[in-house]
């Protein structure tokens, strides 16, 4: 816990929740690093839930079941 606090507090943030991908950084080539938000889409608030067209997520949504992980047979 002391170590998470004392990262959120070196990238100027108050609480672990602020935390967003462009404070995140990947390096893609040796001499080039770029932003997590630059390098994959993500969900907006909700999006999952009201349908989503991305495809990481557009097939398996409408089979997941909350009761069970079992696969559907």
């Amino acid at each position: 816990m002391t170590a998470l606090a004392e990262v959120v507090a070196a990238a100027g943030l108050d609480h672990p929740q602020e935390v967003r991908p462009h404070h995140f950084s990947k390096r893609v080539a040796a001499n080039r690093v770029e932003t997590y938000d630059s390098l994959y889409r993500f969900l907006e608030p909700g999006e999952l839930l009201a349908g989503t067209d991305d495809p990481r997520f557009k097939d398996a949504w409408p089979i997941a079941r909350a009761e069970s992980f079992a696969p559907l047979g």
